[in-house]
Formats: structure tokens, C-alpha cells, sequence
């Protein structure tokens, strides 16, 4: 979209109806360390195997890493659920304290983030683990259960790690749960750069500021969606009984 005469404000506005998975979530399964080194093909997933730009080692990493005493376990899946144990333990989720560019650093320092900058941290230490990993964007459904802390009201990020028998298995650090019925997926890359909401440059004077509204929803057997409900706080690990099939979710930007 191109916008060549002044204006005011634009607006985005996108609804979507989305089909469940409602298998989602890692099997009792749990490949080896050995078999995960002889499927991580070096070339098919160089992408996810190495840093990105918002992903990257670093000495403040490695002292964070040192001193929550984060390291590989008995096996990939264990390892990687572990840790994204200790990432919501060790980060407190504050709304406002980092930007969409800032980098792992900023969390690592402060001990305050949200989604992405957990997501940012996790793949740097799965990546060091040569676990090919991706970050993921889109939304959260948060079913009115009052335990999720990340905002309804923006989008989410989490992040997939392809292990072999198991695929793409989707871990949320923020909330502390395996990726679910819950997660609706729209775009995976490196990190958020990749994989942002919305993108676009802007030439010219002047100010500019973003608001985002987003609902999620469960669609009756109608197919229109139920009133939006207002969520918080955190989940545990186990995937909870899934809901009708079809949720709905509308992105505002302006």
C-alpha cells in the first residue's frame, strides 16, 4: 500500500477465521542428542542454526546463562523445556520496558521484557545448543482462564524447535506452556525482523505513533464470533482440553 497525498492516520484493519489444530503440543516422544545432530542438516537449516540479528551470543548472555545455570539436559525436548522454565522465572513480563528493535541485551540487564524478548533469548541458547530454532509470530487465545500474562489486546511471539520424529514443536517462554490450541501462528524467520506484524517506511516530516488492538475469540456453530473476553497472567506446561473448533482473531493498527 502507498499513500502519496497527506493524510492523517492509516489505518489496517484484518479479520481472519482461523482452524485449530487441536493435536498440538510434543508427544511423550524424546529424541536424543545424538539423533538430533545427525537431522540437523548444517545447510537446509542454516537459517535457524545460526545467530540473526536480534538472536546472537554475547558476554551478557553467557554470564545469564552461567548464573540461572542453564544448560543442555538429558535430551532436546527436556533441555529446551527446562529452560524456558527458568527464562519465565528469571524475566519479569513489563509491557512497555523494551521496543520491537531493542536487542536481547536490554532484557539480560534489566530482567524486564515481553514476548519477543524472551523469544530472542531462547533462541540464542537453543541455537548454541545446535537445535535448529525459529521465531514465531501471531496471536494468543487466552480462553478467559486468567492465567496468561501476555497482553490480549497485541500480538504474541514464541518460538519452534524441529527435532527429529516430532517436527516444528512450539515453545512459549513467556507463558511457560507448550504452544497449543491456543497459539495461532502467522509468520515464522530468525527473529522479529522476519516475522513482523506489520512493516512499511515512512518519508517525510513530521510524527508518527502506533496503536494495536487485537481480539481473539471462539466462533459459535454460526460461525460469528463470541464477545472477546480480557485475560492475564501465567500458564502452566500441560496443554489444556481444547475449545469448539474456530477462533477469530482482528488486528487494528493505526
Amino acid at each position: 500500500m502507498s499513500i502519496y497525498r497527506k493524510h492523517a492516520h492509516t489505518v489496517v484493519h484484518s479479520t481472519s477465521e482461523v482452524e485449530i489444530d487441536v493435536d498440538q503440543g510434543p508427544s511423550d516422544q524424546r529424541p536424543s542428542w545424538k539423533s538430533l545432530a545427525a537431522s540437523a542438516d548444517p545447510i537446509r537449516y542454516w537459517d535457524f542454526l545460526n545467530p540473526s540479528r536480534l538472536a546472537f551470543p554475547c558476554a551478557a548472555l553467557d554470564s545469564f546463562i552461567a548464573a540461572r545455570e542453564i544448560r543442555r539436559g538429558a535430551d532436546p525436548l527436556s533441555s529446551i523445556l527446562a529452560m524456558a522454565a527458568e527464562l519465565h522465572r528469571s524475566f519479569t513480563y513489563e509491557p512497555g520496558s523494551t521496543a520491537v528493535h531493542s536487542p536481547l541485551t536490554h532484557i539480560l540487564e534489566t530482567g524486564r521484557g515481553v514476548c519477543q524478548d524472551y523469544t530472542h533469548v531462547m533462541l540464542a541458547i537453543a541455537r548454541s545448543w545446535s537445535i535448529p530454532s525459529r521465531y514465531v509470530s501471531g496471536y494468543l487465545h487466552n480462553e478467559g482462564t486468567g492465567e496468561l500474562q501476555s497482553a490480549a489486546s497485541a500480538s504474541h511471539a514464541w518460538a519452534e524447535f524441529r527435532l527429529p520424529g516430532l517436527g516444528w514443536v512450539g515453545v512459549d517462554p513467556t507463558n511457560n506452556t507448550v504452544a497449543d490450541h491456543r497459539h495461532v501462528p502467522v509468520a515464522v524467520g530468525r527473529d522479529y525482523h522476519d516475522a513482523a506484524p506489520t512493516r512499511g517506511t515512512i518519508f517525510g516530516g513530521g510524527e508518527s505513533s502506533l496503536e494495536v488492538r487485537v481480539s481473539v475469540a471462539k466462533c459459535d456453530a454460526a460461525g460469528i464470533a463470541a464477545p472477546p473476553r480480557v485475560e492475564s497472567r501465567t500458564y502452566g506446561m500441560r496443554p489444556q482440553a481444547p475449545p469448539e473448533p474456530g477462533i477469530v482473531s482482528d488486528l487494528h493498527s493505526q
